[in-house]
């Protein structure tokens, strides 16, 4: 059965309705199961993934039964749920929730003594946790929707059957009694991971968007707090699927190279024989040839004939806006140079992540067009004088 890369569901209309434009050409598609769903693609920056989005349900045993059925109907590798909570612990309205783990508050038994919590912990995919933590570092966080920035924060999301609209409650003195580092509280993380545990290829996440502090939910929604909270969600959603490598997830060893321990010099643009270094997808080679790693800084006359042409073509390629793969053949010399010019290696990558930033903020909508276009033309300038020293 063929999988799709990536599946968001979403437990109520209005998330589904601001999440949807995540996905690219979303085009309605029935599944074998007989229900529809949303399918097209995701902005990556490695290639395009796969996509779906699906209107699931509120309630532990609603949402379980539908995350059976895009299991079943789309094979996904993973599969986000995602949407609104109230907010239970150290959050504030528009933060952005990565359960660590779902808990299920309802569980227990109810005696002559009252109720005695039996607490039911689920996890979510460790993996994928980890992977938006990293992202999760890349602040400030901010919605071109929203004048303010927001945070964004990983740890337990409980569930259960019941809306919470007050933090005074029995509901609120079992979290504290029992549950004391939930972070949020909704509806349907417990049921999302009991029916997504039984599925070991499968890696599933749980991402919220916090839109009330459980007390004056009803004048927090009216104000706007939903609206917000999926508005910074959806940003933080973007950037950590447009960064996202699927490819990590292939769940089966034997198709990881033997040496696959060792240093890795077979990515793209790579070899790890005697052969020229070329750039991604052209015919740009980098200086004779050497190994990545070599250090040694005797070049051939046919070796400075090939850098000057290299240079000129990467130019060329500056010009044309083709940045990316300019960056990959300056690496690649720059790993070469370590030894003989650390600077250089160092300028290189600092340059890079300076680049990697500056897109970032253009994805958010975060800087204007004209402070992107000095950033843009500063970053080329300083490639071009970098060129100029290491080819």
């Amino acid at each position: 059965m063929a999988s799709t890369d990536v599946v968001i569901l979403t437990p109520i209309e209005l998330e589904y309705t601001i999440l949807r434009s995540l996905v690219s050409d979303a085009q309605p598609v029935k599944g074998p199961s007989g229900r529809y769903h949303e399918q097209g693609s995701l902005s990556n920056r490695i290639s395009p993934l796969s996509a779906a989005i699906v209107l699931g349900s509120s309630k532990t045993t609603d949402i379980a039964l539908v995350t059976k059925r895009i299991i079943d109907d789309l094979n996904p590798k993973v599969l986000i749920l995602a949407g609104i909570a109230g907010g239970v612990k150290d959050v504030s309205i528009g933060d952005v929730v990565i359960a660590s783990k779902a808990y299920g508050y309802e569980s227990g038994k109810e005696s002559e003594r009252g109720f005695l919590s039996r607490p039911e912990v689920l996890p979510f995919d460790d993996e994928l946790t980890d992977y938006a933590r990293l992202i999760a570092r890349r602040t400030p966080w901010q919605s071109p929707e929203s004048a303010s920035p927001f945070s964004v924060t990983i740890g337990p999301i409980a569930s259960g059957d019941k809306l919470i609209a007050t933090n005074k409650g029995q509901i609120s003195d079992r979290l504290f009694m029992h549950y004391n580092d939930t972070v949020a509280l909704e509806m349907e993380a417990i049921g999302f991971a009991k029916a997504a545990v039984a599925h070991r290829k499968l890696r599933a996440m749980n991402i919220r968007g916090v839109s009330d502090l459980l007390n004056n939910k009803s004048l927090t929604d009216g104000q706007g707090g939903q609206k917000i909270a999926l508005s910074n969600l959806k940003v933080f959603l973007k950037e950590f699927l447009y960064n996202l490598d699927i490819t990590e997830f292939d769940d089966t060893p034997m198709n990881k190279p033997d040496n696959a321990h060792s240093r890795d010099v077979t990515k793209p643009g790579h070899s790890n024989s005697r052969t020229k270094n070329t750039i991604n997808n052209s015919n740009i080679s980098v200086g004779g040839d050497f190994n990545m790693g070599d250090r040694s800084n005797e070049y051939t006359s046919s070796g400075k004939r090939n850098n000057r042409e290299l240079k000129n073509r990467l130019r060329n390629l500056i010009g044309n806006n083709q940045i990316p793969e300019v960056f990959s053949s300056a690496k690649a010399r720059a790993q070469q140079l370590e030894a003989t010019d650390s600077q250089s290696y160092v300028q290189i990558y600092q340059l890079e992540n300076r680049f990697s930033e500056l897109n970032r903020r253009v994805r958010m909508g975060t800087i204007s067009n004209s402070d992107e276009n000095v950033e843009r033309s500063r970053i080329t300038a300083a490639l071009l004088d970098l060129i100029n020293i290491m080819f």
